[in-house]
């Protein structure tokens, strides 16, 4: 059996790292499939860019009434 020595082991692990950042590019913006519906959201802020400043009641009450929350309607 073949040693796996440092030389053959950085191309793997960076192969292996490249693929798993890849495909969380295809993530990004996508809601997982076990939290509630929702607007789509952005890496590192969430929904945050989202939430109005002023008023917001009013904002909650447009969300629950388009994503169909029983919680904020």
């Amino acid at each position: 059996m073949a040693q796996l020595d440092t030389q053959s082991i950085i191309p793997i692990a960076i192969s292996f790292a490249a693929i798993y950042g890849i495909s969380r590019l295809f993530k990004i913006g996508v809601r997982e499939p076990h939290l509630p519906p929702g607007p789509p959201i952005v890496p590192l802020l969430g929904n945050l860019h989202i939430l109005p400043l002023k008023n917001a009641y009013l904002k909650f009450t447009e969300w629950a009434k388009q994503y169909g929350s029983h919680i904020l309607s």
